[in-house]
């Protein structure tokens, strides 16, 4: 387990999947300073992807944090569908919005754009 940069930290889902009340419950648990699970991420290329934790990783942005507990998986241990076109496709589908999105729901900017979301 490491600390990385929330500004490091890339979606792998829309919005859309993204849920108020779940992102609440983490804002109570940081605010609260209660644990929370380590977000889990892959690195791809040279950007951390959250594989899950997207909520954490929200919640912890609009509570100012600047760093999150992530465990980086290994390739061999991630979903049988994450090979890596189908990785890559997933990011370019999610498109530059899923990235704007998240910044306007963590009040937060990323330091650069990943090229795989870019159509």
């Amino acid at each position: 387990m490491k600390k990385v940069s929330l500004t490091k930290l890339f979606p792998t889902v829309t919005v859309e999947s993204i849920s108020n009340d779940n992102i609440l419950y983490f804002v109570d648990k940081f605010k609260n300073e209660e644990e929370v699970m380590p977000i889990l991420v892959y690195l791809f290329d040279t950007n951390y992807y959250i594989i899950d934790g997207h909520h954490r990783m929200l919640a912890s942005a609009i509570c100012g944090n600047c760093e999150i507990d992530v465990i980086e998986l290994e390739k061999d241990e991630l979903p049988d569908w994450c090979d890596d076109k189908n990785f890559m496709s997933t990011l370019h589908s999610l498109g530059m919005r899923t990235i704007y999105d998240f910044e306007a729901i963590g009040n937060f900017s990323y330091d650069e754009y990943p090229k795989y979301y870019r159509k």
